[in-house]
């Protein structure tokens, strides 16, 4: 293969080992090993590297060729070259990422001036929005009246040329003006018509301020200082004062350039931990540079932050400087410090956590677990829930439970388990499938509670409850017996009086009738008495 640096020498007679890398050479008898087992054909991607060292991508098929019992013995490989159409599809992926990314204004222009495309950044530069921009004049949207005749003449000379570059004031939608340099070029379809222009404009206000020191090496540099979104800054190494920041560093730590610039770092106490800041001077003068050493730093208004830093000793112009770059890793950290403590509430949480595989394979077992089953967490994980705390009466119950998670539905009730040594117990168990980002299950979670006591406590409660109905009942009727036997007694003594009050009536008859027969009743006769 020319492409690759092959001769027909260099292949021939030879295995793929013999003239390719290891890892392209498995790459390719993989796919060999494939169309002879399966009879078909394979069509595949690879990189293959040349004898210049250089990767080359290609598209690769395999056809199989068949003896006259239809088997597969051998094959035909077709390789297509694919490297530049690769590098076409990087560059413009790269391209439109950088467009909307960069820290520069980007528009696009037809050949009447109306706005075809307004990125971020110029959102953010000119502070229009893009549905306000788009389909504008840009010179009625950015032109400053008193700058009329200039601006008319830089178009005319793109208008001529096809480029223009150079420095402009522009007018913003607040009405400020802003100093930017602008790059216009012409704007081209995919087949290479000019449609229009496109310039690239960026804010100069800081470069018009910056160090006249640093004026070379702004040029070098300035459009990867500015657009970087890594904090970077530029401090002499013998004052240790601020030179220059970028955009990135001033947001990140939110101070001003003109409190910046010409003052000593160390006033700032931007690193928190002071004897690594004192490490890592020692180790940029020793060997001229600090590569991703993770530190501490401090903002204006005392949030404390984390990010990666490099440093080295330039040397621009002649003159002496430390460019440093920090990469923020605040929320990667914030993240990772959430984890850590989720995963140690899971560790100190008194309730047994088990989260396994769709599978019911057990891939993560909490220390409680371990009290509550008897496994520890290295013997457990990799074993089948089922067969590590479900008895054997329960089983028939855990695989309709095993039904309801896998139709994607939660599951919680009461549920007996076994502990290794064999004992059953009762178990209160919350069981929630998780799912992934294509609605598939990836995983469930089980959350499970000795609840024996708690059994224990409601027997002995209910043996209570029925202990306190007999006796209640019981006293039911001995109070029922006594209460009739006084109503007895009561029309008993009811009885009585009504007879006595008759047998008065009786008596006092008989008294009159007495006393009308001239008879003198005895003075004693109790019947005679009231």
């Amino acid at each position: 293969n020319p492409q690759l640096g092959l001769t027909e020498e260099d292949i021939l007679g030879k295995t793929d080992y013999d003239f390719l890398p290891q890892e392209e050479a498995e790459t390719i008898v993989e796919a060999k090993k494939k169309v002879m087992k399966s009879g078909k054909p394979m069509h595949f991607e690879t990189s293959l590297i040349s004898l210049s060292g250089e990767a080359e991508f290609f598209t690769g098929t395999f056809m199989p060729i068949f003896d006259a019992q239809n088997q597969t013995n051998g094959l035909i490989g077709y390789f297509r070259n694919i490297t530049e159409s690769k590098k076409a599809e990087e560059k413009i992926y790269l391209q439109a990422s950088l467009i909307e990314q960069v820290d520069s204004a980007i528009i696009t222009i037809d050949f009447d001036n109306k706005i075809l495309s307004w990125n971020d950044h110029a959102e953010t530069l000119y502070q229009w929005k893009k549905d306000e921009a788009i389909g504008k004049d840009i010179i009625e949207l950015l032109g400053a009246e008193e700058l009329k005749e200039e601006t008319l003449k830089n178009f005319e000379d793109l208008n001529r040329d096809g480029h223009w570059e150079g420095e402009y004031s522009v007018k913003r939608k607040d009405g400020s003006r802003l100093p930017v340099h602008i790059v216009n070029t012409y704007l081209k379809d995919k087949n290479g018509e000019k449609i229009g222009f496109i310039g690239v404009s960026n804010d100069i206000t800081e470069r018009k301020q910056a160090s006249e020191a640093l004026a070379e090496s702004e040029e070098k540099f300035s459009k990867i200082f500015e657009r970087s979104p890594m904090a970077i800054f530029l401090l002499d190494p013998i004052s240790r004062n601020f030179i220059d920041m970028n955009n990135a560093f001033k947001t990140l730590f939110g101070y001003a350039e003109e409190e910046l610039i010409g003052q000593n770092i160390d006033e700032f106490n931007m690193i928190v931990d002071h004897e690594k800041d004192i490490e890592l001077q020692k180790r940029l003068e020793e060997y001229g540079k600090v590569d991703s050493s993770i530190i501490n730093y401090r903002k204006k208004d005392g949030t404390i932050g984390w990010a990666i830093g490099s440093g080295e000793l330039l040397n621009i112009s002649g003159q002496q400087l430390i460019m440093s770059i920090l990469i923020d890793i605040t929320d990667q950290k914030e993240a990772e410090d959430a984890i850590r403590f989720q995963a140690n509430l899971l560790k100190a949480v008194e309730q047994s956590v088990i989260v396994t595989n769709p599978d019911g394979e057990i891939i993560y077992w909490n220390p409680f677990a371990e009290k509550t089953y008897g496994w520890a967490s290295e013997e457990a994980v990799g074993q089948n829930i089922v067969d590590v705390t479900v008895p054997r009466l329960s089983k028939e119950q855990a695989a309709d439970i095993m039904e309801t998670l896998n139709a994607g539905n939660s599951w919680s009730g009461e549920f007996e388990v076994q502990h290794r040594d064999g004992t059953i117990f009762p178990s209160f168990v919350s069981d929630t499938p998780v799912c992934n980002d294509k609605r598939e299950i990836s995983a469930v979670i089980s959350v499970s509670t000795d609840i024996s006591e708690r059994k224990q406590t409601e027997t002995e409660l209910e043996n209570y409850r029925n202990d306190l109905e007999k006796k209640v009942e019981q006293r039911t009727k001995e109070v029922q017996t006594k209460m009739e036997e006084r109503q007895k007694l009561f029309d008993l003594m009811v009885g009585r009086e009504v007879r006595m009050a008759e047998l008065k009536k009786v008596i006092k008859k008989l008294r009159t009738q007495i006393e009308d027969a001239g008879l003198t009743p005895m003075a004693n006769d109790p019947l005679l008495s009231d």
